[in-house]
């Protein structure tokens, strides 16, 4: 049997699929700049020879970067859409649906605290309560999945 997750555990699982879906946008504005650099590069057109000042190619230089980031968006897709297949399968066995809907609004779609808070039109000591018992029993089916 793996490890047994803890309620700190499963708050870093959770919001985990925010960070990494911030981390992709991040690198799509990377790609971005990276590919108006690349449409802003000109070829010499003319036969004369030109020295090299040692930098390569920057063309193959960007492309490659291009494609480095996003094999990395990819793999952290797949994280993404692993993570959200577990918290469907778990969240769905969850006993108040009103828990589950302050765990989807706070860490599947990315809302902090107190907007979750107000998202759900509840008081924040009221949500503190849902978010603390939330956390608890999705720990508990965690561990017994």
């Amino acid at each position: 049997m793996g490890r047994i997750f803890t309620e700190k555990d499963t708050k870093a699982f959770l919001e985990s699929i925010q960070n990494f879906a911030t981390e992709n946008h991040k690198v799509l504005v990377q790609i971005m700049e990276l590919r108006a650099v690349a449409e802003s590069c000109t070829v010499r057109t003319d036969k004369e020879s030109v020295q090299s000042s040692g930098d390569g190619d920057k063309m193959s230089n960007i492309v490659g970067r291009i494609v480095d980031l996003e094999r990395e968006i990819y793999q952290r897709e797949k994280i993404i859409k692993h993570r959200r297949a577990q918290f469907e399968e778990i969240s769905k066995r969850m006993s108040k649906e009103r828990e589950r809907d302050f765990l989807t609004i706070r860490y599947l779609d990315g809302n902090g605290f107190y907007d979750t808070a107000m998202l759900m039109d509840i008081s924040d000591a009221t949500a503190k309560r849902i978010h603390r018992s939330a956390i608890k029993e999705f720990t508990i089916l965690y561990n017994n999945k």
